[in-house]
């Protein structure tokens, strides 16, 4: 019954994709500092980063390679992080949202899951900055835009691997001698 209950809540919570929109390719990272934000943090594992909000806080920004797999991070977030105890919250448009408004906010537009932790009770405010922010990249058109890898930001070498992050933040792997 838990199984059909979280799987509905997937579908309510559904973010709408009109047919041949694009997917994100994420918030660029040299706009973070006009938000407020200081330099992020990109996930080793994950496509994304994490960026520190001075005087504390977060804004964590995880950029998937479809809708679906958004939206399973997005209940899954909702669930274990949130113990599904914060409200559904409108931050604009049909985007699912979960929070406080002030403090806390996780929400999920397309392929990107944003989670917020503002001490400052400014975490609406942050969220439409970050919405505001989003971009389909340099490809700028339907289909797979956000796909396609931009310019290195940063590289790493582990474990004979190439770990590669474009200027959204978005991972790519590769062996080392590529």
């Amino acid at each position: 019954m838990r199984t059909l209950t979280i799987a509905l809540a997937a579908l309510l919570f559904a973010s709408p994709a009109v047919a041949g929109e694009s997917l994100w390719a994420g918030v660029p990272l040299d706009a973070l500092q006009a938000m407020d934000l200081e330099a992020p943090t990109l996930h080793a594992l994950d496509s994304g980063w994490r960026a520190p909000i001075p005087g504390g806080g977060f804004v964590q920004v995880d950029i998937f390679d479809s809708v679906e797999e958004a939206r399973e991070v997005f209940e899954f977030q909702r669930i274990a992080r949130f113990q599904a105890q914060l409200p559904e919250v409108d931050i604009g448009g049909d985007v699912p949202a979960v929070g406080d408004r002030d403090f806390a906010l996780l929400f999920i537009d397309r392929n990107v899951v944003v989670t917020i932790s503002d001490p400052a009770g400014q975490a609406t405010v942050r969220a439409g900055l970050i919405r505001g922010a989003l971009n389909v990249g340099p490809e700028d058109g339907p289909g797979d835009g956000a796909q396609q890898p931009v310019e290195a930001a940063e590289v790493r070498e582990v474990d004979g691997e190439s770990i590669r992050w474009d200027s959204f933040g978005r991972r790519t792997v590769a062996p080392a001698s590529e």
